[in-house]
């Protein structure tokens, strides 16, 4: 699979191609944004380009160097994962001798570091050292979906490409075209992935209809739980491995009472008469700033403060 058939980030592979055209490829990447939106397809997809023997600048996704990086076992790349919750020193540790070798049979060596807000700090300052210090023939590719959360002087001397959510035109598609859904469903799922391909493939139909059920009928009866309800609701949602997709398909509820005011387009568009219903009882200022509370609240989970209070603030300020 060339670059071209990478859904989105035409920008971030033309400063790939152009790089490896001139031969100046940056000796560190950082590829930060969203989960599940391509940055470690993009990685990989580098990697090839690097190393493939049937084209320049672009992969040809056949040849032997090509199918051995799918098969994960190319000499020259290597992808470095967290370790339980955390990436840890001794993996760093590993990465930097094999960094010390030349390249076995491809003409890059490359390392993808996966989650690379994931390393603790002694493998953030191990790592360090060896970004002072680059290897001629090797090139580091650390993907995150947590920019903030490395180091300050990892950032400084790596070449950040910064990747944002798909069109959820393009993920409707690819969701019609894989998956075989229908229109309503493939759009319904591609708003509440928020334009994550990854996250979209990867959840199934049923389930996600099922929790924009629960999301909608727990949180518009918020008012009627009392305060000791809403403390009980953000403690059972701070332990849902399902957080992430609550707020999401939360945020598009909230979007289609925005939405159901001015006119048409709602997404959950056989939920209409309900959201129209809830939507009448709250003036549009209202419903706004419900949708500012979850967005700030996401922001803040990514922090990794207190949880449950940050859920206890937004579930207050969704029942006022």
């Amino acid at each position: 699979m060339p670059f071209s058939e990478i859904i989105g980030h035409e920008h971030n592979i033309k400063v790939l191609q152009r790089s490896i055209e001139r031969g100046r490829v940056h000796h560190a990447h950082i590829f930060s944004g969203p989960e599940g939106v391509g940055k470690r397809l993009t990685a990989v997809s580098l990697a090839k380009a690097l190393n493939c023997r049937e084209t320049d600048a672009d992969f040809c996704g056949h040849c032997v160097s090509c199918k051995k990086i799918d098969d994960g076992n190319h000499p020259d790349v290597k992808i470095v994962v967290p370790d339980g919750q955390f990436i840890k020193i001794d993996q760093i540790r590993d990465l930097q001798h094999d960094l010390q070798f030349r390249p076995f049979e491809g003409k890059k060596r490359v390392f993808i570091i996966d989650s690379a807000d994931k390393m603790g700090l002694p493998a953030a300052n191990s790592l360090l050292k060896t970004l002072e210090e680059p290897p001629r023939d090797s090139i580091l590719i650390l993907v995150t979906a947590n920019l903030h959360s490395l180091l300050p002087t990892i950032v400084s001397r790596s070449q950040r490409l910064s990747f944002s959510s798909l069109r959820i035109a393009d993920v409707e598609r690819v969701l019609v075209e894989k998956r075989g859904l229908d229109a309503r469903s493939a759009r319904i799922i591609a708003a509440i992935t928020e334009g994550s391909i990854g996250k979209a493939l990867g959840e199934d139909e049923g389930t996600i209809l099922e929790e924009r059920e629960r999301v909608f009928t727990a949180f518009t009866g918020l008012k009627r739980n009392g305060m000791v309800g809403i403390f009980k609701q953000a403690e059972g949602l701070a332990k849902d491995e399902e957080l992430g997709g609550i707020l999401r398909a939360l945020k598009v509820l909230y979007r289609d009472m925005a939405v159901s005011k001015g006119g048409e387009g709602i997404i959950n568009n056989d939920m209409a008469s309900r959201i129209d219903d809830e939507a009448r009882e709250l003036p549009m200022e209202v419903i706004l700033e419900r949708f500012d509370h979850i967005t700030e609240t996401e922001d803040l989970l990514k922090r990794n403060i207190n949880k449950q209070l940050a859920l206890e603030v937004m579930m207050m300020r969704l029942a006022q």
